[in-house]
Parts: C-alpha cells; sequence; structure tokens
C-alpha cells in the first residue's frame, strides 16, 4: 500500500480557499478549477494527517459543499464532480467523515436540480 505523500498545503494553501466564497462567479470557478488542479497532482492520495492538515480539508470540503448551492447552476455540476475526486483520494477514515458533510447536500442536489447535468453529476 502507498502512503499519501501529496499534503493540501503544498498545493493548496489556506489563502486559496476564500475565493470559492466569493460574490464573482469567475473568482470562485477559479477556485474550482484550482482545487480540481490539486486533485489532478495528488495522483489519487491525499495525507489526512496531522490534525491541522486534516482541518484545512475539512474547510475545504465546507468550501465545495457551499458550491452545491450556488446561484450559478454552471457552477454546481463542477463542485459536485471535485467533491468526488476529492474522496475517493481520501482513506476510507476520511471519507467518512468528510461524507458526513456532502453526502446530504449531493443526494438533495441529484433529487431537487432541474438541470440534468447536476443530477448526473451528483449520482455518479
Amino acid at each position: 500500500m502507498r502512503t499519501p505523500d501529496w499534503h493540501p498545503h503544498r498545493l493548496l494553501r489556506r489563502d486559496k480557499i476564500p475565493p470559492a466564497f466569493h460574490s464573482h462567479t469567475k473568482l470562485r470557478k477559479e477556485a474550482l478549477d484550482e482545487v480540481g488542479a490539486a486533485l489532478d497532482k495528488c495522483s489519487g492520495l491525499i495525507a489526512t494527517t496531522p490534525q491541522s492538515v486534516f482541518t484545512q480539508l475539512v474547510e475545504l470540503v465546507r468550501a465545495m459543499r457551499s458550491r452545491l448551492s450556488d446561484s450559478q447552476s454552471n457552477l454546481k455540476p463542477i463542485a459536485a464532480k471535485h467533491i468526488g475526486s476529492f474522496l475517493s483520494c481520501c482513506d476510507k477514515a476520511a471519507q467518512a467523515n468528510f461524507g458526513k458533510l456532502v453526502f446530504v447536500p449531493l443526494i438533495s442536489a441529484a433529487m431537487s436540480d432541474n438541470k440534468k447535468a447536476m443530477r448526473e453529476t451528483a449520482l455518479y
């Protein structure tokens, strides 16, 4: 079993998370794109220890979760895709913890969104 050698603070600094809460759509999309690029660079493994790293990852998951209810409908499927990619890169214990934060909004988005792309992405 490979050990996770990617730490989120190397590629995604804490100061890069706030744009996800920014009022401009372009900045929110850039923040999601940056998360996607960081997930692509992690080689499928994300280190969730020590606790300080785990806390930063919780903030990241919460920021991505908030994009599931974004007023700009084209950002919702991107956020759902990145949440799924993020969860698949974590170990099982971390998946359970992060899942508690995102499973309900993902299922809600899949059931209630009127856009086909969002429904399919949330379920995939």
